[in-house]
């Protein structure tokens, strides 16, 4: 399968650090610890993003969808980071993508998650909140002047 070029440039780097429970009798990583690693990304890239207005319960966004594709397997001898960054913004929802890469920069896996701004109060999708939009637009600038 054929690697897509990256829908976004990655705002953020998240070095994994693997587990012993991660793995196999063989030593390959499994693809459900995998999707945790995306989810380190995620939490990592948004403390980033907010800065010092980062706080859990606060974050006023759900998960509606995932996707990922694995391209190459992952070792528990391997070195990886997942690379974050925010490829749209809308009115009520965002779509991340990530990538989980090897040391030597050969893309283990790509997830793409739309999320949607909620409002707990009514159970209804909301506007992102426009302090969160305002870092994330603020990420991906910055970004791509690197």
């Amino acid at each position: 399968m054929e690697i897509p070029a990256p829908s976004c440039d990655y705002a953020h780097r998240q070095d994994i650090q693997m587990r012993f429970a991660d793995a196999d009798l063989f030593g390959h990583v499994n693809n459900a610890v995998i999707m945790q690693y995306f989810d380190q990304g995620k939490l990592g890239y948004f403390r980033a993003v907010m800065g010092d207005d980062f706080d859990m319960r606060g974050i006023a966004l759900v998960v509606v969808n995932t996707n990922c594709n694995f391209y190459a397997p992952v070792f528990l001898d391997e070195q990886v980071a997942v690379l974050s960054g925010t490829a749209h913004i809308g009115e009520k929802s965002l779509r991340l993508e990530q990538r989980l890469v090897s040391s030597t920069g050969d893309v283990k896996a790509i997830c793409t998650t739309v999320m949607v701004g909620f409002d707990p109060a009514t159970s209804t999708s909301a506007p992102i909140a426009p302090l969160w939009r305002e870092r994330l637009e603020i990420s991906q600038k910055a970004a791509r002047k690197d």
